[in-house]
């Protein structure tokens, strides 16, 4: 919001055209088309895409890390011992189970990270990429600029309202929980329901 706080500006005034001007001084002129739009860049989508990439790259780490931990501790088990033991079958299954499951959950986090940080880019660094070029554009086809800007920040307004979406399209375990609180609100609202027309 701060980085908007200049539109806000008493003396920022519309021209013959009805367009956003800055006739008054040349320095803010320059703050706003030059200086700004890059920093914006940096803030809002240099910034963050780096930090998604790194934090998604740390994961995809740690559970390579943990993958190799489970596969060095079961090796050791599983190691030939000189007594005569009786396997249980019971324990076995259990554990390749939950090898399952987890691989499962690896998986879907995996998907979920992976759809979050390619929808942030693909909305997010359009809009930025125009507005930063607008910034040192020569023509006064303003037009075209404030045709090419509303579609742009109304795709990247997309990103806000689909994350919901890609958990429920990448994430069975999402859509169970998801399908669980409903189940719980919708019983819960049922029997206030019946009190209150009763």
């Amino acid at each position: 919001m701060l980085l908007y706080a200049f539109f806000f500006h008493p003396m920022n005034v519309l021209d013959s055209d009805d367009h956003c001007s800055y006739p008054y001084d040349d320095t803010f002129r320059l703050i706003v088309l030059n200086i700004a739009p890059p920093i914006r860049f940096i803030l809002i989508c240099v910034i963050p895409s780096i930090l998604m990439v790194g934090c998604g790259g740390r994961m995809l780490y740690n559970i390579q890390q943990s993958k190799k931990r489970v596969v060095h501790k079961t090796t050791t088990q599983n190691a030939p011992i000189a007594t005569i033991g009786i396997r249980i079958f019971s324990q076995n299954n259990r554990h390749d189970e939950n090898q399952r499951q987890t691989k499962t959950v690896n998986r879907m986090l995996v998907l979920m990270v992976l759809a979050n940080i390619i929808s942030y880019i693909v909305t997010q660094i359009p809009f930025n990429i125009y507005v930063l070029y607008y910034g040192y554009e020569t023509s006064n086809d303003f037009t075209f600029y404030a045709l090419m800007r509303a579609f742009l920040l109304m795709w990247s307004s997309a990103y806000f309202g689909i994350g919901f979406y890609l958990f429920c399209i990448t994430s069975a375990q999402f859509r169970k929980q998801f399908q669980t609180i409903i189940k719980k609100l919708c019983i819960c609202y049922y029997p206030l329901q019946r009190r209150v027309n009763t």
